[in-house]
């Protein structure tokens, strides 16, 4: 444990910084006068990073490893050897902090209700994408699902971003049941909110036999409106986490295939929509959390069951194979009944250049994650 100064003169830091933060989101709010055009303003500035360095400090002069309730414990334990108006007023802005971005967690899900009614009942034929491949050509969503016509359904996984975890354990574990779809009737397609160059290159580092489709204009993430949330993924809690991830404290659950992308949105929430040859939409589940995904049987059954199949050689010949492609990556199986956890240790604050593709699965670390909200990039 650091000298009294040196811990007062860190909380003081904090304290400021967080009190420095708000106010400028708040300006910028009161700018915009407009929800959207904050919340783009927030995504591509992710305000609260800058705080995970302040914090990051503080854990590294406690010498201490553990969340936020943990830090404050350890904090009260120094007693009177803590600047307690110091520590009351790191306390006020952490609070302050959190009832800024849950208000603006409010207000999405209101405008998110608003659009329910709107919900389409059938997917235009004209939705953009691009097909990340070799030519990475732009490609509607009638002919992505037309190009293999021996199948009456479509799977579409739509990705957080690329290097998700939890979204590439749930893409892998589709790929291992390509045979049971197929067996259904069903086409997987993924989807991710990437630029094309961004989402070829992912696809690529992980081996992925299957279509991959860059919803580059945001056609399909409008269209379903996938959920959002500012609060889970920016809160002080989650600040703590990140800062004791920065202070080599907690290694990270951070994919070893992430990439960085223009179009990367870490307050985005994935999920999945089955559709008809016709677009029909037949269902669509809709992540509360990064780790709210539905097993593989749940979504087979789903699939309403057809009279003729289409058979496993007739669906993977519809997928590129590539001869460059590393073997696809394999994760352990779950029982599907996956615990809805709030909270994912570790943001990509420091972009990734080099990213070599690996043959096996990133190590699995313990995080100790708890339940709570917090943020991942």
């Amino acid at each position: 444990m650091e000298s009294k100064g040196g811990i007062d003169a860190a909380l003081t830091a904090a304290a400021q910084h967080c009190e420095s933060i708000l106010q400028s989101c708040q300006m910028k709010f009161s700018e915009t006068n407009d929800l959207n055009k904050f919340f783009e303003y927030f995504n591509k500035a992710s305000p609260h990073s800058s705080l995970i360095s302040h914090y990051a400090g503080l854990y590294s002069i406690l010498d201490i490893e553990g969340d936020q309730s943990y830090f404050y414990h350890m904090i009260q334990m120094e007693g009177n050897d803590i600047d307690q108006t110091m520590l009351t007023r790191f306390k006020n802005a952490e609070k302050k902090w959190d009832m800024f971005v849950n208000t603006i967690d409010s207000l999405l899900a209101d405008e998110r209700k608003r659009r329910a009614s709107k919900s389409p009942i059938t997917l235009k034929e004209d939705m953009r994408f691009i097909e990340c491949g070799e030519k990475m050509s732009n490609i509607t969503l009638q002919n992505a699902i037309s190009a293999n016509s021996a199948c009456k359904y479509t799977l579409l996984i739509m990705v957080r971003y690329m290097g998700c975890e939890d979204c590439l354990e749930h893409v892998m574990a589709a790929h291992e049941r390509v045979a049971d779809f197929a067996s259904r009737n069903c086409r997987l397609l993924v989807v991710c909110r990437a630029t094309r160059e961004g989402a070829t290159l992912w696809r690529k580092m992980i081996g992925l036999q299957m279509p991959v489709l860059a919803d580059e204009f945001g056609d399909l993430i409008q269209a379903i409106d996938f959920r959002l949330s500012v609060a889970m993924f920016a809160n002080s809690a989650y600040v703590h986490k990140c800062a004791q991830r920065s202070s080599q404290r907690v290694s990270s659950r951070e994919s070893a295939y992430r990439l960085d992308d223009a179009h990367n949105c870490i307050y985005q929430l994935g999920g999945d929509v089955l559709i008809d040859d016709k677009r029909h939409v037949l269902f669509v589940h809709k992540s509360r959390t990064p780790k709210d995904r539905l097993s593989i049987d749940d979504l087979l059954q789903k699939i309403p069951i057809e009279h003729k199949a289409a058979t496993v050689d007739e669906e993977l010949s519809s997928y590129s194979l590539r001869s460059d492609a590393v073997p696809a990556v394999k994760f352990q199986q779950t029982n599907g009944d996956r615990p809805i956890v709030d909270i994912e240790v570790g943001p990509p604050t420091v972009p990734i250049t080099k990213v070599k593709p690996l043959r096996s699965p990133p190590p699995q670390t313990n995080s100790n994650q708890t339940g709570g909200c917090c943020i991942m990039m």
